[in-house]
């Protein structure tokens, strides 16, 4: 067996190159020295793996190399990642540490996870193999079928820029990671585009690379020290007078969404800098001077470029505070900026409906009872429950009413009546026809905000009656505590898989172990989730959860919330062809809005081709009350 330089791509023979010589003798390059595609590598006495190819070499990786590998029993894939020194070895041990911690007690979908070694110790995790005279460490990681967010950016050799929904998509999973990250008392202290990997789909990103992840105990060591890559090293880790917590993986991630809408880095490396000394301060004094993201993309929305300058404020209590803040900001400005879009889109419509009225009526070619009166659009916006909501009204002008129609004599209807007879028919003046109105309401609830139904109630069925909440009972004892955990929250109703059209919906859940009724302590709440069961969707609100609180109910110790229709909930909007559900109740911090712990979710089913739901009858019906 032979080693091979990656740099000039030297045949080496056996024994040549040690693990000790860190020059190549031809090249007189670093080099790796440690696989070759087709070598056969033992991780224990039941688990063989064949070596594919290398992924990425320690030039990239800091301080390890990267290998796709197969097993040789059965397709499956892995990676092996391989310390190439001793300070490796300790970054090995110290991800593995981490990334168990982390999978506890259950997996995160959006941090990349141990392959043979999340029910290991530390130790028992780090695999070891001597060849050709060297003894190598490593770990196996699963193999996500795709590729980073630089490799999308930059490797097809022209930079690419991520759609808003992309991006914003992309940001709302990591953001998820870090803040789970950050609740262990972990800091990651390396977030960029290399360590984001996405699925093969693009929807799915897993966060990597935990080598240099620290506890925020321990941070104050690296006080003054650039860890990670200063390219995305916040203002706060070049000051030795300042210790670096959970706030530097924000600015990173407000660097990474920078570089996706942009194509650009924000910050250059400046070769001619020098020292690590004045590398630092160069470092220092480009955070400070990043230009506007506008620059590069003009069309970028002003709402999206302040979200990102809030991420990147050099001052670290000008910025966000969590990952989580950070992205639920981001969806709001997104979300509005699709509301103002809408907004022009109907009233361009309706500039051209009428228009194009008017000059077909002008040139004879709709008859004079259907022509289109010249009208104003008025647009306003009015409070509906304290929420605003933009109204569009088009109205004739007065004095240009059409000519009412002349019905068409037909052989099955009576001829018009004569004047006498109209005289003495009935004279109760006729209604004047309502003024046709179009309510676009904006996006107010927290992440995901949820759409204000129309001014105008939904009619229902005659013979189904909306569903009713009991009135409350609470308990004026010690409230619920404020780190409520998810496994308390027991989901009562809809049942799993029960079936509904448009209409109401109640829900209903209890708490372990309690029988009466608790208020939530301050700036805490339930909030009602509903989304479409598909993978990659996170959960989204059907309710308001900061001015909603006061319509949820509870009698005996069952909690109670109606949405008036579910046909209008933010998930079931989204995605109105779908037809699988889910939802679930969770226990939110009000003000800035963040969830902290949820019930685990039960599958419903909404079908918006007709009002009917499950089981027969029209409209929604929901179970009996809880006696």
């Amino acid at each position: 067996m032979y080693r091979w330089c990656t740099h000039c791509g030297k045949d080496k023979n056996p024994g040549q190159l040690k693990m000790s010589d860190k020059i190549c003798p031809v090249c007189r390059e670093l080099t790796d020295i440690e696989f070759d595609p087709g070598d056969i590598v033992e991780l224990d006495a039941t688990r063989r793996v064949e070596v594919i190819k290398q992924l990425s070499s320690h030039a990239t990786a800091g301080m390890s190399t990267i290998y796709l590998v197969k097993r040789t029993d059965k397709n499956v894939r892995a990676v092996l990642k391989v310390a190439n020194s001793h300070a490796g070895h300790r970054a090995l041990r110290r991800e593995v540490e981490r990334l168990q911690e982390l999978h506890r007690p259950r997996p995160h979908p959006h941090i990349i996870r141990l392959n043979y070694g999340e029910s290991k110790s530390a130790l028992e995790a780090i695999f070891e193999q001597e060849m050709d005279g060297q003894r190598l460490y490593f770990v196996a990681l699963n193999h996500i079928e795709g590729k980073s967010v630089h490799d999308y950016l930059y490797k097809e050799g022209r930079s690419k820029t991520f759609s808003l929904s992309q991006a914003t998509r992309i940001i709302e999973q990591v953001a998820d990671a870090l803040d789970h990250t950050h609740r262990k008392g972990i800091v990651h202290l390396d977030v960029k585009p290399t360590n984001i990997l996405l699925g093969q789909d693009g929807k799915k990103a897993v966060l990597i690379d935990f080598g240099i992840a620290r506890r925020q105990v321990d941070l104050q060591e690296l006080r003054g020290r650039s860890i990670g890559t200063p390219l995305y090293n916040a203002p706060e880790q070049f000051d030795s007078s300042v210790i670096p917590d959970k706030r530097v993986d924000v600015y990173a991630l407000g660097l990474t969404l920078y570089e996706m809408l942009t194509g650009h880095r924000a910050m250059k490396v400046d070769k001619q800098s020098g020292s690590s000394g004045s590398l630092s301060r160069h470092y220092h004094q480009m955070a400070s001077q990043i230009p506007s993201p506008r620059k590069f993309r003009p069309t970028l929305p002003k709402r999206v470029e302040k979200v990102i300058r809030k991420a990147l404020a050099p001052n670290r209590e000008e910025r966000y505070s969590t990952a989580g803040e950070f992205a639920a900001d981001l969806r709001r400005a997104v979300q509005r900026t699709n509301l103002v879009r809408s907004l022009i889109g109907v009233l361009l419509a309706l500039i051209l409906l009428v228009g194009v009225g008017s000059i077909l009526a002008g040139m004879g070619w709709l008859p004079p009872s259907r022509s289109t009166p010249p009208v104003t659009v008025i647009v306003k916006t009015v409070e509906v429950t304290a929420t605003p909501v933009t109204i569009i009204e088009v109205k004739p002008i007065p004095g240009t009413t059409p000519p009412p129609d002349t019905p068409t004599p037909s052989p099955s209807s009576p001829p018009p009546p004569s004047d006498e007879a109209a005289g003495s028919a009935d004279t109760s003046p006729t209604p004047t026809p309502q003024t046709p109105t179009v309510t676009l309401a904006p996006f107010t609830s927290t992440t995901p905000p949820t759409p204000i139904p129309s001014a105008t109630p939904t009619p229902q069925p005659p013979d189904t009656p909306s569903p009713t909440p009991e009135s409350s009972s609470f308990s004026s004892g010690t409230p619920l505590p404020s780190d409520l955990p998810g496994e308390q929250i027991v989901l009562l109703s809809p049942t799993a898989n029960q079936s509904f059209g448009r209409g109401p919906i109640e829900f209903r859940w209890r708490l372990v172990g309690k029988d009466e009724c608790f208020s939530p302590p301050e700036n805490r709440g339930f909030e009602v989730r509903v989304w479409p069961d598909r993978n990659g969707v996170s959960p989204m609100g059907a309710m308001n959860a900061q001015q909603d609180q006061a319509r949820i109910t509870c009698r005996q110790g069952i909690y109670s919330y109606v949405v008036s229709d579910i046909s209008m909930s933010y998930g079931v909007q989204q995605f109105p062809s779908d037809s699988a559900f889910r939802w679930d109740v969770a226990w939110v911090q009000l003000d800035p809005y963040k969830p902290i712990a949820w019930a685990s979710p039960t599958r419903l089913n909404i079908s918006l081709a007709s009002g009917g739901g499950g089981g027969g009858g029209g409209g929604n019906t929901s179970p009996p009350p809880h006696k």
